[in-house]
């Protein structure tokens, strides 16, 4: 029987495998704590006498000129600690790239299992770092190019990630702006970033008056699903939070690349946003912001403060945002309030579907103002200046749904109501034709859709108009209900 002889001699060989894989193990232990101690107590402690080899290849790989001052190293516990003094990345011109005044980094013991150089603590003291925008979108950090629409290689990306923790204090961000000639100086940033297993985490906190800010901070939080690389964020889960006081929206537009359309406002914005498989899923951002100035086709809009609330969510194919509170007010002091949550439905491409509004009350004389101060077309700018309009609204609900049989339906409450179109025209008597209709201190309570509406009205000393109905166009009533 073969394979109950191949068992018995397998049996009788298994102390003689044991053995030596005993001896193995002893001898691979033996060897390794001969090399710590070489390095612990030769190698390492030599490392600055190697300085001018190690400047000499981190220039070779950067193309750029490299320096360091000294170089100090010891443990932390069992783990090897390096610092590096005074190091710099200097351009042909002599002029600093980047500037970092003290890093420590302290080995990690993962890197014998990974097989690749990983870190437990890396920690850059009072760095500077120039970031340059080239001409045709192109930028480069620290003297290397790059373009955000090209294919990168994710390799550094994945380093980054795989350190176990990243400090950053007191950094200095150099931002040049080639096509515009201009120069940018941000300070006094702290960042750290967390990395343990499939979860990362970071903050970032600029603690000193910026170009557009006095205080800003960011922070993140996102996990990878299981077998999935750092670099792929389209499966990233997460969120990421970022705030701004006092912000300047003419100094962030000269940092970006491109003019956005609000060219002034003033105020705190905060933003968070909810993802998953690298798509967002929710959102919400709140503003309260003043000496707003957003520039449109037909010209400029003004508000001298804006406060709002808005969140949003991905529901089916589509989008909903909900404004929890909204409130503006122009520069002659004409306030709208949102009343309640307002919401609009956006569709898979992002059209609008379905959208429902209620406004608090207003003076209409001032909202008839407001709206004409408004950019707006030629056509209605003309139809608007032919509008007299007085009283008080004191409810104003309205909403809307596209392709649906009644597609929009509002209501209104008002009070001491007074509207005319254009001026009061001649009527020859003996060939009158009737103009527009118009009325007088009237209440009531109005109903409207696309199909039709209807009025309740009351009023004292009031007076509805018919020219070119009536003899006397002028109908005065002490009542009317």
């Amino acid at each position: 029987m073969p394979l109950v002889s191949a068992l018995i001699r397998l049996h009788r060989l298994g102390p003689t495998i044991a053995g030596a894989l005993v001896a193995v193990l002893v001898g691979t232990y033996f060897v390794a704590g001969l090399a710590y101690l070489g390095l612990r107590h030769y190698v390492w402690p030599r490392l600055d006498d190697w300085r001018p080899l190690v400047t000499e290849r981190l220039s070779e790989l950067a193309g750029r000129k490299v320096s360091i001052g000294r170089i100090d190293t010891g443990f932390e516990g069992l783990l090897p600690r390096l610092t590096i003094h005074a190091l710099e990345l200097s351009d042909d011109d002599g002029e600093s790239l980047l500037a970092v005044p003290r890093a420590t980094a302290v080995l990690s013991p993962q890197s014998l299992i990974a097989g690749e150089l990983r870190l437990s603590v890396v920690q850059l003291d009072r760095p500077s770092v120039r970031i340059e925008r080239l001409d045709s979108g192109r930028w480069r950090v620290a003297g290397v190019e790059f373009d955000p629409d090209a294919a990168h290689d994710a390799r550094g990306l994945e380093a980054l990630m795989s350190q176990r923790r990243i400090l950053v204090h007191g950094a200095t961000l150099e931002l040049i702006d080639r096509p515009r000639a201009s120069r940018t100086v941000v300070e006094a940033i702290d960042l750290s970033l967390g990395n343990v297993g499939r979860r990362h985490r970071g903050a970032v906190r600029v603690a000193a008056p910026g170009p557009g800010w006095e205080r800003a901070q960011a922070a993140f939080e996102f996990y990878r699903q299981p077998r999935s690389r750092a670099s792929d964020w389209t499966r990233w889960q997460g969120n990421a939070y970022a705030a701004v006081e006092g912000a300047d929206a003419a100094a962030f537009g000269a940092l970006l690349p491109d003019a956005i359309a609000l060219s002034s406002a003033r105020g705190e914005f905060k933003a968070w946003v909810g993802f998953d498989a690298g798509r967002p899923q929710e959102l919400r951002f709140k503003v309260d912001a003043n000496a707003i100035r957003w520039n449109t086709v037909h010209g400029p809009v003004r508000l001298d403060a804006l406060e709002a609330d808005v969140a949003g969510r991905v529901a089916g194919e589509g989008y909903l945002l909900r404004a929890q509170r909204f409130e503006a007010t122009d520069a002659a002091g004409f306030r709208l309030a949102a009343l309640g949550e307002q919401q609009l439905m956006l569709d898979a491409h992002g059209v609008p579907a379905t959208a429902r509004a209620a406004v608090a009350a207003f003076d209409a004389a001032q909202a008839l103002a407001f709206v004409r101060r408004l950019p707006l077309a030629g056509d209605a700018r003309d139809a608007l200046a032919k509008i007299r309009l007085s009283g008080r609204v004191s409810a104003l609900t309205a909403s809307w749904s596209a392709g649906a049989e009644r597609p929009f339906e509002a209501t209104l409450d008002f009070e001491r109501l007074s509207l005319k179109y254009g001026d009061t025209p001649s009527i020859d008597p003996l060939a009158p034709v009737p103009a527009m209709p118009w009325f007088e201190n009237l209440s009531g309570e109005a109903k409207f859709t696309a199909a039709g509406g209807e009025m309740r009205i009351n009023g004292e000393r009031a007076k509805v108009v018919f020219p070119g109905v009536f003899a006397e166009p002028e109908v005065p009533f002490d009542t009317i209900s």
